[in-house]
Formats: C-alpha cells, sequence, structure tokens
C-alpha cells in the first residue's frame, strides 16, 4: 500500500515522493535493523510509530483527521519493538469513509505507572476484523502473552461507528 501511495504521488509531486520513499525506506531500515533485540528504546518506537502515521496520512481521504499525541518523558523507558504498531495500523485499515461528517484516528500514547496505548477510530458498520476473521489481534495477544504474562491489560470496545484498543503495558527502564 505504501509503494502504491509513492508510485501515484509519483505523477502529482516527485518531490513529496521523494519525501515518502525516504520515510519509507526508513521504516523498514528500522525492521530490519533496529527491532533485532528483545527490548528497544521507547522514544525509538514512537518515532517509527511517527513515521508510519505520516506515511498513511498521506493516503487518507482529505475528511479523515489523523491525531497522535504522546508523551515526551521517554527516556530510558524500553519496550518489545513492533509490539504497539498493529493496532495503528488496524485504524488506519479499517477507518470510517464517511462523507457527512469526519473520520478519525485517534492515537494517545502516556507514561505513568506503566505504558497506556490508546487507539480510537470511526468506522462504517460493526467489524469482524478482531473478534472472529482477523488474525492481527490474535497475534498480538499471542505476542504479549508470551512477552508480559498476566501484566498486561487489553480492552476492545468494538462498538457500531467506533472501534478502541486500550493496551496497558508495565514499564522497563533500561
Amino acid at each position: 500500500n505504501s509503494l502504491n501511495s509513492i508510485y501515484v504521488q509519483m505523477d502529482i509531486s516527485k518531490e513529496t515522493a521523494k519525501d515518502f520513499l525516504i520515510k519509507f525506506s526508513d521504516l523498514l531500515r528500522y525492521q530490519l535493523y533496529e527491532c533485532s533485540s528483545e527490548k528497544i528504546l521507547l522514544s525509538k518506537e514512537i518515532e517509527y510509530l511517527r513515521s508510519y502515521i505520516e506515511l498513511q496520512k498521506s493516503r487518507q481521504e482529505y475528511d479523515t483527521i489523523v491525531d497522535f499525541v504522546s508523551d515526551t518523558c521517554t527516556e530510558n523507558i524500553m519496550v518489545s519493538p513492533l509490539l504497539l504498531i498493529p493496532f495503528i495500523e488496524n485504524a488506519f485499515k479499517h477507518v470510517s469513509n464517511f462523507r457527512d461528517k469526519p473520520n478519525c484516528i485517534k492515537v494517545d500514547l502516556t507514561i505513568g505507572n506503566s505504558l497506556l496505548l490508546r487507539v480510537w477510530n470511526t468506522k462504517t458498520g460493526r467489524s469482524e476484523q478482531f473478534t472472529r476473521n482477523g488474525i492481527g489481534l490474535k497475534n498480538v495477544k499471542r505476542r504479549l502473552d508470551l512477552l508480559y504474562g498476566k501484566n498486561y491489560e487489553l480492552l476492545i470496545d468494538d462498538s457500531a461507528h467506533t472501534f478502541l484498543a486500550e493496551l496497558k503495558l508495565p514499564l522497563y527502564e533500561n
């Protein structure tokens, strides 16, 4: 999808396409080289999330509002790599396509006694992606179980026109 976006952008603006290609290259480099260890700095993971969100925003219609807020106090906090991104990927994949009201994705990452990730999006109708048919959340839950045992909380609220995933993880310092 990202490559297709870059391809289309080449006819619109070569400079923008070049910028997107650099961002895409950075995402792949991060996945290949930075994520080989069991834990990485949260600040690096947030940088990856920001780059991913910027790239995906370019693929959305003009009427999609994307809001990403994260705490800046992440120094020395470690997380498992690529554990947060599936929730954001699904928000972009399943965001609504309303024509008469805004389509929204909100991502909020806060640090307190634990790490709290909230990903909320509008959607069109009730979906089955997280309950029966989708493997994304099943794989994330399996990974969370392996990494954290019972030391995490995952709340999924799948209503008629919104979807919320809320993940609470213990903090690990470097």
